[in-house]
């Protein structure tokens, strides 16, 4: 299950955790994906419960091509590719060792500026969006009013041509942009 909603952009912790429990109570590993969410908002391993938890270091402006698979103490899994015993034995193949310090090092970064990334780039959602409801008028923002990703934002044009929004685009932003370098 996604930590967050991806059309939506809403925090679906409550969920996550909810289900995550139910599959505790019934003895079923759960995997929680992680990867939409981490450095940009909060997660607490030991409050998800997730079994499994997947991350990807390309999100938090680490390395392309490195990931992770954080496994609970007790969980066991079977290697899909056999042939080494390369990361626990669960695959084959040498370990990415620059890609795995390359991520440290983005994980490290982003968690010691989470708190400044989330209140410029929600400022800068909050004044696109407010742009957006101003200057278009049938504009719908999903969850406006609910807890959500800093960084995304999920956006209905009721009877608006794209080819208008697209015409458009290039004040929008460089309204937006004027309220990054003057506004922050």
């Amino acid at each position: 299950m996604q930590r967050t909603d991806l059309r939506t952009n809403l925090i679906k912790h409550s969920w996550v955790v909810w289900f995550c429990r139910i599959a505790r109570e019934h003895s079923i590993p759960f995997h929680c994906d992680a990867i939409q969410a981490i450095g940009k908002i909060a997660v607490d391993l030991r409050e998800l419960c997730a079994d499994l938890l997947s991350l990807s270091s390309h999100k938090i402006y680490g390395p392309k091509g490195i990931g992770a698979l954080v496994i609970r103490d007790g969980i066991e899994l079977s290697p899909i590719l056999t042939g080494g015993h390369h990361e626990r034995g669960l695959r084959a193949g040498t370990e990415n060792i620059s890609g795995i310090v390359g991520f440290a090092h983005a994980l490290r970064i982003a968690f010691e500026e989470i708190d400044a990334y989330q209140t410029r780039v929600s400022a800068l959602r909050d004044k696109l969006e407010s742009e957006l409801l101003d200057g278009i008028g049938q504009v719908q923002i999903h969850g406006i009013n609910a807890k959500r990703l800093p960084h995304t934002t999920s956006i209905f044009f009721a009877s608006v041509e794209a080819e208008s929004i697209l015409l458009h685009t290039h004040r929008l932003v460089m309204r937006v942009l004027d309220f990054q370098f003057v506004g922050l």
